[in-house]
């Protein structure tokens, strides 16, 4: 690019407004206006249509968001897309998009993120090639079957694919010729700009040098008729971590059958333990040894057929009934197992034996395990001459009536299912994380599959426990389905946003449910790093229904953080975590008064912090006795009174709460916002550091005490772009009396690359606060008096820095990389960074 995207638009450049929404096949534009490098019109994308010059902006209609600091979370207003009724019209789109749809089948299996071809209930009607839509998905195919959309098959055209279950919600089974479901959907405007006689710069929307994406949301309600056209309701992408994730769905834990001893064990699982579900692992073929030991002698009846080979759950009373068929069957029908559990005398042994013998080099099967009331016994061998050529093994895996549940060894936990909070028809995931309650305590855990054949109950395979807290599970006991992750905060967010059930959204798609927002639009893991006492894994876990919010924003705003969304360096539009305490930084953008309109600077309101904070650190230790930790200084409170914030960190130490939320009292209070009215040329993202030059007589210098102040560090809290002028009013965060910003640690870099002895790659993020023209220190950690030299820097490209003159040979990957002496620095870098001198310390 010759002239960058800002300045051309200072030129006078213009530009046409144009929104792409996930899985339509059409681009919706204000027009479609000539190419300046040839007679034609702008190309479409591959896999576009046609493009619609129906987009309306109407009068006053602008975007934005706005950092709230004490939500963790920004907010941003709704954008009510407008598409013109006689463009609509006059394109046919009316008919092809905002109508019933004319041809509608449903999925007979269920669909993961990659299932082709498409198993439907029948395809009459429909094209023998083409597009159909499921949900918010769009499928292409290029032939049929009576049963099939078949041939090349693409999921998740002009958008991504998502799971779909057979047995789900009407409007995600229906296949349709038509979109029926809007709400959800992506959406993204686009900016193209345009020469000042209408002509577009670049050859193809939605790409080149001369575009850039302006906004990123999704539709929030079904398109409704309006005075100009159809309407439909987006909402910014930040404002997702708001809504509300999880089913609700809960379940008593089913009662256990507690018994003292293995005497006596049928008995008591006679008088009431018949409907309690176990689980058989299965294998090729078992037999079933009863041991019975009465009078000094033990007999043993053993079944000759494969009692309990099966893969599916049963009740313990058909279990039960199982092996007293398979032993009367082996024993001329003879009852004498009723008449030995009525007894109540003989101590019991039951043992699963292979019904065949292996080689001695073998290993054996152990056919029964994981019943979460048997625990498996030591495995005893015995040999016999099986075919007088040598001796095989014949494995004997005990399993034998356990007092108690307990999951360490035993891994099935039996649930009563309820139904959703809501809807009705949702169940237990087949993974995920849960929380237990039992009385007052709490655990939460992690499950990897589930059983469902035995009715009104779900064996959930436990595959780790004690996440936080232990509890003694039994009779009592409640599960309910969590929504969050364990981790760091940044990995537990990206994994809530990024999941989508189909492992399709990158790395961190690893939940069975989420906002299944593309990895390439998350925040990174990094800001996991920003905040103290968090750097290890945290339980960030919220029973039954929860946002992102709710699970992250308020460890986000005592770490003085908060999601926004915003453009980043390499013109992506994307959720970031951004700082929110006022910045003195000479490296940020410049604000003049030629970007501003003086007349429209508001006067400057106090941004007030808390006095002080409280904490709720709920954690399942204790769900029902919520931990708060209120943090905040009693003379400040005498004096000033109590203003208090109100956060949730749900698996916050209350060490951790304690640090953090007094660190944010004492940075939080003091500042100024200030709002200015800012050309369309200036292109300011909330969370931006800026440099405020414009002397306007507003501004007050609280450092030397006048009006005027021709210098201001601050940082931009939130924007709001008119969508017609782009004109923006940008809102500061200035210095204020109290509490000037604190100054930052000197950056310390390593080299990951040698390019050659004057260009280096640092490592990826570190080249943020290297800036051309700075000096730059290179060392090698315990050889500084040999190896420590300063040199300039020349180029700054993300993490890649040039220097002007070479550096020594022992620069290398692996040297660090920092600031050079306070001596030796420039006064950009002494103003803002801190050294090892009495003047220059750290303000907390």
């Amino acid at each position: 690019m010759a002239t960058s995207f800002d300045e051309l638009i200072k030129r006078g450049y213009r530009w046409v407004l144009v929104a792409e929404v996930e899985g339509i096949p059409y681009l919706f534009a204000e027009f479609d206006p000539d190419r300046i490098d040839a007679d034609a019109k702008p190309s479409l994308p591959s896999g576009y249509t046609s493009l619609s010059e129906s987009l309306l902006i109407m009068p006053g209609q602008s975007i934005g968001n706005r950092i709230d600091r004490e939500a963790g979370v920004a907010s941003g207003d709704a954008w009510d897309m407008v598409l013109s009724r006689d463009a609509l019209v006059e394109e046919g789109l009316q008919s092809t998009l905002f109508v019933r749809p004319s041809n509608t089948t449903v999925i007979t299996s269920d669909l993961t993120g990659t299932t082709t071809p498409i198993t439907v209930a029948d395809t009459t009607g429909f094209a023998s090639s083409g597009a159909v839509y499921i949900g918010r998905e769009r499928i292409t195919y290029t032939s049929t079957t009576s049963t099939t959309f078949a041939g090349t098959v693409g999921r998740g055209s002009l958008g991504y694919a998502y799971e779909f279950g057979a047995s789900g919600e009407i409007y995600y089974t229906q296949v349709t010729d038509i979109p029926t479901v809007w709400r959800g959907r992506w959406v993204t405007l686009h900016q193209h700009l345009l020469s000042p006689a209408g002509h577009m710069l670049d050859s193809t929307w939605l790409t080149g040098d001369y575009h850039r994406v302006m906004w990123r949301g999704y539709v929030d309600a079904h398109p409704r008729p309006g005075a100009y056209g159809m309407q439909i309701r987006c909402l910014p992408l930040v404002r997702i971590l708001g809504r509300e994730l999880g089913s609700g769905v809960a379940g008593n834990v089913r009662k256990l059958p507690l018994v003292s001893t293995s005497t006596d064990a049928w008995q008591a699982q006679r008088e009431g333990w018949d409907d309690y579900a176990i689980y058989v692992t299965p294998a090729s073929s078992v037999t079933i040894s009863l041991s019975v030991h009465a009078a000094g002698t033990t007999t043993v009846y053993t079944t000759t057929v494969a009692a309990v080979t099966t893969s599916t759950g049963m009740t313990v009373g058909a279990f039960r009934a199982k092996i007293i068929d398979a032993i009367d069957a082996a024993w001329n029908a003879e009852a004498w197992f009723d008449s030995v559990s009525d007894g109540g005398e003989y101590p019991l042994d039951i043992s699963v034996r292979l019904d065949y013998p292996y080689s001695y080099t073998a290993s054996p099967t152990i056919v029964v395990a994981n019943c979460y009331w048997l625990f498996q016994g030591e495995v005893q061998g015995s040999y016999t001459n099986a075919d007088n050529s040598g001796y095989a093994p014949l494995w004997e895996p005990r399993a034998r009536v356990y007092a108690g549940l307990l999951l360490t060894q035993h891994e099935w936990l039996p649930v009563e299912e309820l139904t959703g909070i809501g809807i009705i028809d949702q169940t237990i995931p087949t993974d995920g994380l849960g929380l237990i309650t039992q009385e007052d305590r709490g655990e939460v855990i992690r499950w990897d599959t589930t059983n469902t054949d035995v009715a009104g109950v779900v064996l959930i395979r436990v595959a780790q426990r004690g996440i936080s807290g232990y509890v003694q599970i039994g009779k009592g006991g409640k599960f309910e389905v969590a929504v969050g992750g364990v981790g760091q905060i940044g990995e537990v967010l990206r994994q809530i946003l990024t999941s989508s059930g189909t492992t399709l959204r990158g790395s961190d798609d690893v939940l069975p449910t989420g906002y299944a927002v593309p990895g390439a639009w998350a925040p990174s893991t990094a800001i996991g790093n920003l905040l103290p006492g968090a750097l290890s894994e945290v339980p960030a876990v919220v029973g039954g229904k929860a946002s992102a919010a709710d699970v992250v924003g308020g460890w986000l705003a005592l770490a003085g953080r908060c999601i926004v969304q915003r453009r980043d360096s390499s013109g992506e539009f994307v959720l970031a975590s951004v700082n929110t305490f006022s910045a003195s930084d000479v490296y940020g953008t410049a604000v003049t008064a030629a970007d501003i309109e003086i007349a429209g600077v508001s006067l400057p309101a106090l941004a007030d912090g808390p006095t002080s904070i409280s904490v709720a650190a709920t954690t399942p230790i204790a769900p029902n006795a919520e931990t708060v930790i209120t943090v905040g200084s009693s003379e400040r409170i005498l004096a000033e009174g109590t203003r208090t914030w109100e956060l949730s960190a749900p698996g916050i130490s209350p060490l951790a709460a304690a640090m953090l939320a007094g660190d944010l009292v004492t940075r939080m209070d003091g500042g100024v916002i200030v709002t200015m009215p800012v050309a369309p040329w200036l292109d300011l993202q909330p969370g931006d550091v800026v440099v405020v030059t414009a002397a306007h007589p507003l501004l007050y210098d609280w450092a030397a005490g006048s009006w005027g102040a021709t210098s201001l560090y601050g940082r931009v809290m939130g924007t709001r772009t008119d969508l017609r002028t782009g004109a923006t009013d940008a809102e500061f965060l200035l210095e204020g009396q109290q509490h000037p910003a604190p100054l930052s640690l000197c950056p310390t870099a390593t080299i990951a690359a040698k390019n050659s002895t004057t260009d280096f790659d640092l490592g990826t993020g570190e080249g943020d606060r290297f800036v051309a023209g700075d000096l730059i220190q290179f060392y090698t950690p315990g050889d500084e008096a040999s190896e420590k030299q300063t040199r300039t820097i020349d180029t700054v490209t993300d993490d890649n820095i040039t220097i002007t003159v070479a550096a020594s040979a022992w620069v290398g990957v692996g040297t660090r990389v920092t600031f050079p002496t306070n001596a030796s620095a420039t006064a950009a870098q002494n103003t803002a960074f801190m050294y090892v001198l009495g003047s220059k310390v750290w303000r907390s």
